[in-house]
């Protein structure tokens, strides 16, 4: 039997992962950086070496602009993971990705809010 800290602790891990879904603008901004080590040698000469088995990632810069009701459901759901929780979103090319926001903006206009954030993609089980 595991203690009690021990338990509570699988009982956390085994949460389901929530999904985020609501659609951004049309404004959505994707960045890819492969992870990769470059060596570098006289006469401009270079080598390149993926690092990793998920060496991929995408980031995307997203623009949220809704009604209030709407677009405070979508601050809530990004507050609530506050950065550490994971969540399924399907990117504007219909793929599904587990990510993480490590931040989110809100600005608040005269019958609607703005929010900008960025999805980062990660890679856990």
């Amino acid at each position: 039997m595991l203690p009690a800290g021990r338990r509570q602790f699988l009982k956390e891990d085994t949460m389901a992962r929530q999904t985020f879904n609501w659609l951004p603008d049309f404004e959505a901004e994707k960045t890819v950086k492969p992870e990769v080590t470059v060596l570098k040698f006289g006469d401009d000469y270079e080598q390149r070496q993926s690092v990793g088995m998920n060496r991929i990632k995408e980031e995307w810069a997203l623009t949220f602009r809704r009604p209030y009701s709407i677009g405070n459901a979508i601050d809530d759901f990004l507050t609530a993971r506050a950065a550490v929780e994971s969540f399924y979103w399907t990117t504007p090319r219909n793929k599904q990705i587990v990510c993480v926001c490590d931040s989110h903006t809100v600005k608040r206009y005269q019958g609607y809010l703005e929010i900008t954030c960025t999805f980062r993609q990660v890679f856990e089980s």
